[in-house]
């Protein structure tokens, strides 16, 4: 038997990598010119600039598979926030408090205003997809310049092609957020 794997981003590389180890014979299908999906580093204005997850904790899963790749020696550790996003040519730091989101520069005070309007919006819906929720509910400013990347960052996927119902909307009813994102974050 021989295993197809269509992508040759993180996901199916490490898939390959697992079949690999367990002498399962597999073949990687990648559309581009390289492996990577939406992993990319590119060099903007002496920045480097990471496209795709931002972020991997390095949970018991990981960790094996960099032990396994022997790349310990090119581990490198995020520092804590402050995180930034890049936008019109500067990067910008997210605001990750209610005085840093009054104050930042990421979002316009018209941007910052239709946040508000985000408890009134109604909850996730399931047949969305993570780009469409954020706009209906946090405006287009805020999902295109500060959550969206945020998602992006987190799930390595850009927010328009992941429904609701299996990325977001999950994790947010784990965390008991059955209505208002906002709600949430101030009680947080």
């Amino acid at each position: 038997m021989r295993v197809g794997i269509v992508g040759a981003g993180i996901t199916g590389l490490a898939l390959q990598h697992q079949l690999y180890e367990r002498g399962v014979d597999s073949v990687v299908f990648e559309a581009d010119s390289e492996p990577g999906g939406v992993i990319r580093s590119r060099s903007v204005e002496g920045y480097v600039v990471e496209d795709g997850p931002q972020r991997t904790r390095l949970s018991p899963p990981v960790a094996s598979l960099v032990d396994d790749l022997d790349l310990d020696d090119r581990l490198v550790e995020a520092a804590d926030p402050p995180l930034y996003l890049y936008r019109d040519g500067s990067l910008r730091q997210v605001p990750f408090s209610v005085r840093e989101g009054v104050s930042t520069d990421l979002l316009s005070l018209r941007g910052k205003l239709r946040m508000l309007l985000e408890p009134l919006t109604g909850p996730p819906r399931g047949e969305e997809s993570v780009e469409e929720s954020l706009t209906r509910m946090l405006g287009p400013e805020a999902a295109r310049y500060l959550v969206g990347p945020l998602y992006g960052g987190i799930y390595g996927t850009h927010p328009d092609e992941m429904p609701m119902r299996h990325s977001l909307g999950r994790a947010l009813e784990k965390r008991g957020v059955d209505r208002s994102l906002l709600v949430a974050a101030v009680r947080a």
